[in-house]
Formats: C-alpha cells, sequence, structure tokens
C-alpha cells in the first residue's frame, strides 16, 4: 500500500498504529540506512488490530510517477525520492514563490487547486508531452522523452530524434536498396 494520503478518526487505536508506524519506521532506518516510510507503513498495518479503508488512487494521484492519475487526481502527490529528473510543476513555482515572500498566498493556492494537471507548458511539444504523458496509467520511466522535455532537459531530447530519425531514415534506404535489387533482377 502507498501512505500518500491517510484520514484518522483520532482513537486510540490510530493512535497506537502511528506510534507503531513511526517505530517500524525508525528500526527500519537505523538497519538499512533509508528513509522509506512505505515497508513500515505496510508492516505496522499488517499488524493493526483495525480495519481500514483503501482510498481510490485520485487521492494519491502521484504525478511524476504515474501522470495519468493527475487528470483525476484530488490529492496530487509530489515527492522528492525520486532519483531521476522531474518535470516543472505549478507546485514547483509556488514553493519558490513562497520561498521569496513567505506568508500565505490563499489566491496562488487557489490556483494551483483549479488546475487540470500540474505542469507547466508554455509551447506546444510541451502540450503533446503532456498529452503523451497523461494518457499512460502505468509508471513513467524516468528517462522518456516526456519527463525530460518537460524538465527542461531538451537538447538530450532532439538528440534522441535525431538519432532515431537517423536510424529510420538508414533502415528506409536500405529497404529501398532491397525494392531496387530485387527489381533489377526480375528484369
Amino acid at each position: 500500500m502507498n501512505g500518500g494520503a491517510i484520514y484518522s478518526n483520532g482513537t486510540q487505536g490510530a493512535a497506537n498504529f502511528f506510534q507503531a508506524w513511526h517505530q517500524f519506521w525508525k528500526a527500519t532506518m537505523v538497519e538499512t540506512g533509508q528513509h522509506f516510510d512505505q515497508p513500515a507503513l505496510n508492516h505496522a498495518l499488517a499488524t493493526a488490530d483495525f480495519g481500514f479503508i483503501w482510498l481510490p488512487g485520485k487521492f494519491n494521484a502521484q504525478v511524476h510517477a504515474r501522470p495519468g492519475t493527475a487528470l483525476d487526481g484530488i490529492i496530487w502527490h509530489f515527492y522528492t525520492s525520486d532519483h531521476h529528473i522531474s518535470p516543472r510543476t505549478v507546485m514547483d513555482l509556488l514553493m519558490e514563490e513562497l520561498k521569496q515572500t513567505p506568508g500565505k498566498n490563499d489566491k496562488r493556492v487557489q490556483q494551483l487547486c483549479s488546475r487540470i494537471h500540474p505542469w507547466i507548458v508554455r509551447e506546444p511539444v510541451a502540450w503533446y508531452a503532456v498529452r503523451s504523458m497523461i494518457s499512460n496509467m502505468e509508471l513513467l520511466n524516468g528517462d522518456r522523452w516526456e519527463r525530460l522535455w518537460l524538465s527542461g532537459q531538451r537538447r538530450i531530447v532532439l538528440r534522441r530524434w535525431l538519432f532515431q530519425g537517423r536510424d529510420f531514415l538508414r533502415k528506409c534506404a536500405s529497404g529501398a536498396k532491397r525494392i531496387i535489387r530485387l527489381r533489377i533482377k526480375e528484369n
């Protein structure tokens, strides 16, 4: 289970669960040196003496990992433990803005929440990249062109496209040569 959003009723059982989760997390951190909370969460759930309800995926729309979930997302889940380059989002801009001018900025937060998707789109290729990303509900590989393009790594993408185009043209030329040889043999 992924714990992007957890709602608790505030009972003693819930408090015990959160305490157990924290203890499992600390033990795992000491043992492995890793700060990941999901294994500890799943262990705490497996040993819990109460029931829980799974929330639909839209309550944990993993924007960078599964961009297709962002369109229906109620809670956009941004995390930075991913070691890949991540596309810039309006959340990044808002965080930068809040660092510059601390304090409440309700209007900007409302604007962010009213968006269909969180990515910054300023030109047609970026629109195409977003459209391509959100059509895929699976995990988005860190080196996919869409992710690279939206993170500003456009030279890498263009270089790939040039090499792919070159390889495509070579295959076409090779195929054309075969057709010409066959026609010459026929004549």
